[in-house]
């Protein structure tokens, strides 16, 4: 999680992202929220396991609970989520810093959270989750999986992410092994 949440921008090739959350132990929350350069809300929930089907409702369910947030409440949670670091910015002053926005460019409190994506990562994946990914992506929600492997050479661990592979590749890859 924390590999993740701090090079996020490494892993969505798709558009830059800023991590503005990570899970508190034992709280009903996502592994990571980040926003990109719109203020759109990526919702991650991460396993170390191969994906189940159920990994895509409770990112779903993040979705529920966070998706209407509001810039103050992203705010408060960002606040949480610097809270050891020495800052007293806003969330809407780091990000135009971030994102390098001219003033006039800068988001509008109101633009934050205007749309969500929704991501599991997991260690593999299952034919019935990639089917329900497929079929979610065609009926226009903005949800993926990113799929990682850990290997060993000569005694050192390596991590390797596949990043929004067409699926429905994947899904004739499984079929056919």
């Amino acid at each position: 999680q924390v590999l993740l949440s701090s090079h996020i921008q490494d892993l969505i090739s798709s558009s830059e992202l800023m991590t503005i959350f990570n899970e508190r132990p034992r709280q009903e929350e996502p592994d990571i929220l980040a926003l990109d350069k719109k203020g759109d809300l990526y919702i991650f929930e991460l396993k170390r396991w191969n994906s189940h089907q159920e990994n895509l409702l409770q990112v779903l369910r993040y979705g529920q609970l966070y998706g209407n947030s509001n810039y103050d409440e992203l705010n408060e949670m960002f606040k949480k989520y610097q809270k050891n670091k020495d800052f007293n910015s806003e969330l809407y002053e780091i990000h135009q810093k971030y994102f390098d926005l001219a003033d006039s460019s800068r988001l509008k409190k109101e633009d934050f959270n205007s749309k969500q994506h929704f991501l599991v990562v997991t260690n593999g994946l299952d034919q019935k989750t990639v089917e329900a990914i497929v079929h979610w992506k065609k009926n226009g929600l903005n949800i993926d999986a990113i799929v990682y492997w850990v290997f060993e050479i000569s005694g050192e661990y390596f991590i390797e992410f596949n990043m929004y592979s067409p699926l429905e590749g994947y899904l004739e890859y499984e079929s056919n092994t």
